[in-house]
Order: C-alpha cells, then sequence, then structure tokens
C-alpha cells in the first residue's frame, strides 16, 4: 500500500483520537446491568415489603430514590375526607461502591455543591445499603459456613439452594438477638452478576447469581430479598446515568474529603 500525505495525515488523526479516547474518564460501559429487587421483613406478625431498582455501571450505582407524598381529598357525594398515596421523585443517588463514597442530587434544585448531598457507604440514609458483603459481616458467617444443599427450581429454571445454619450472636438498632441461618438460592446461569453489596464472595465461590436470599432470627424476624436481573440499561436509563456520572465527576472533589 501507497502511503500519500492524506493516508498519513488520516492515520496520525486516528492514533491521536485512539489516545485521547483512551485518556477520557471510562464511562464503564464493558458491565451494565439493571437489578431489581424485593425486600420482605416480617416481625411481630407484621411485615413489610418494599421494592425498587438499582442501575449499574461497574463500580457505579444510580438510584431512582422516591419518597411518599401523601394527601387529603373530600368525597363531594358522601362529605367524607380520605387519603391517598403517590410515590414521588426526589433524588438521584449515584454510589461508587470501590470507593465506598456518593452522591445525593436533589431533582427540584440546581446541581451546584451547597444542594448536593455527599455520603459514605455507611452514612447512606435512603435507597439500598451499599455495604459491602451484608450477608457475611466480620462477626457473622463466612463463605465457609455455606455449603450447597439441593436443587430447586425458579420461574423454570434450574438453581441451587445454599444454606448456613450456624448460630450467631447479633445487634441490630441496639437489640439483641441470633441469627438461626441464612439460606441463598443461586441461578448458575447468570453470568458476571456478582457485586459485593449483595455478595461478591458467595457468587465467586458457587458462581451464577443469587437471585433470593433468606435469614431467619431467633426472635423472630425473617428477612428476605428476592432479586432479578437484566443485562445492559435501557437508551433513556443511559442518558440519565451519563449526566449523574458526569455530575459526580465534575463535583468529584466532594467525596475526596469523606
Amino acid at each position: 500500500m501507497k502511503i500519500t500525505p492524506n493516508l498519513m495525515f488520516l492515520l496520525l488523526v486516528f492514533v491521536a483520537l485512539d489516545g485521547f479516547c483512551q485518556n477520557l474518564p471510562s464511562l464503564g460501559r464493558q458491565k451494565e446491568a439493571m437489578i431489581f429487587y424485593t425486600t420482605t421483613v416480617t416481625f411481630s406478625g407484621n411485615q413489610m415489603v418494599w421494592s425498587d431498582s438499582l442501575f449499574v455501571r461497574n463500580s457505579l450505582v444510580l438510584e431512582l430514590i422516591k419518597t411518599d407524598f401523601v394527601h387529603d381529598y373530600t368525597n363531594l357525594q358522601t362529605g367524607k375526607t380520605n387519603s391517598t398515596s403517590e410515590k414521588r421523585l426526589d433524588w438521584y443517588y449515584i454510589t461508587d461502591v470501590s470507593r465506598g463514597v456518593g452522591m445525593g442530587f436533589n431533582v427540584k434544585k440546581e446541581p451546584i455543591e451547597k444542594n448536593i448531598k455527599t455520603f459514605t457507604a455507611k452514612s447512606k440514609d435512603l435507597g439500598y445499603g451499599m455495604i459491602a458483603e451484608p450477608f457475611l459481616p466480620k462477626d457473622g458467617y463466612s463463605v465457609k459456613d455455606f455449603a450447597k444443599v439441593r436443587d430447586t427450581l425458579i420461574n423454570g429454571q434450574k438453581c441451587f439452594v445454599i444454606l448456613a445454619n450456624r448460630k450467631v450472636p447479633v445487634t441490630y438498632n441496639g437489640i439483641m438477638d441470633e441469627l438461626l441461618f441464612t439460606k441463598m438460592v443461586i441461578n448458575p446461569k447468570i453470568i458476571g452478576q456478582n457485586y459485593p453489596f449483595i455478595s461478591e464472595l458467595l457468587t465467586k465461590s458457587f458462581g451464577g447469581a443469587i437471585v433470593f436470599a433468606q435469614s431467619q432470627y431467633k426472635s423472630g424476624v425473617k428477612f428476605s430479598m428476592k432479586l432479578d436481573y437484566k443485562q445492559e440499561l435501557t437508551a433513556a436509563y443511559s442518558v440519565i446515568f451519563d449526566k449523574y456520572w458526569g455530575l459526580y465527576l465534575s463535583n468529584i472533589v466532594l467525596v475526596d474529603k469523606l
């Protein structure tokens, strides 16, 4: 091939652009997922259930924080006052799981320094808890405590159950209790969905992805979580993620202080 001046120019432009792109902060598109979870907590005969979503791009997690807005209205026919509630979007939270820090952006306020909320994984006040390995605390179970006990089917897909049933003293909200067991259902065909805020260590050890987890305590408290995964973000959520990833980067000095 003859190297003409025009071809040489194009090659130089390509090399320059390639170097420029490599020096850009990575948007982390290599690993994306939408995680849908439903959490159920049962205690003293009462049950609390809530569902939400996590939007993941590599070590970054975006959450749409919604709160219940209650308002009263009067039925004109009966004259009675009734209440109704609806969820309203208040915040976008973005967490860098690898650093254990994040920022919150109020949808009603300009995203400038004085309006940005910063937090660590431990001080995060809303949304999903981003503490690493929540099922494997230092004073609780370890990976070695879990063993495969049986196969099962979830939504027609072959999965298997792992169980840890060593009794462990625990304290939560200042209350002493005893953890009786934790069991999880793993789908071995779901690959690459291993996250520290769920359990990266367990999924790396057993393979697959956790689709259900349940813990039970001596006091009668029960905790369970159902998880569904969808690879890649939708186009709409990719745009939102890009926006708040950009705001996070432009204000990165705020979390550097944490």
